[in-house]
């Protein structure tokens, strides 16, 4: 069984998602959206997988499970 997902809040979920959303750096955009999917209760694994990143980058990001 896969370990939960903490995030910090200091951004809250509708935070990341209007920063992704209007973003116009690419890799900043992918990195706010993988965040909002986290706190949508997407597993790391998947919301990687959906917003093309590996799920190692989500770790770089400072995700901890």
């Amino acid at each position: 069984m896969a370990k939960k997902i903490h995030l910090c809040p200091h951004l809250s979920p509708e935070e990341l998602k209007e920063r992704y959303q209007q973003s116009s750096d690419g890799v900043e955009s992918r990195r706010f959206h993988l965040l909002w999917l986290l706190t949508q209760g997407y597993p790391l694994t998947q919301a990687a997988k959906i917003v093309g990143l590996n799920r190692d980058y989500g770790y770089a990001d400072g995700v901890t499970e």
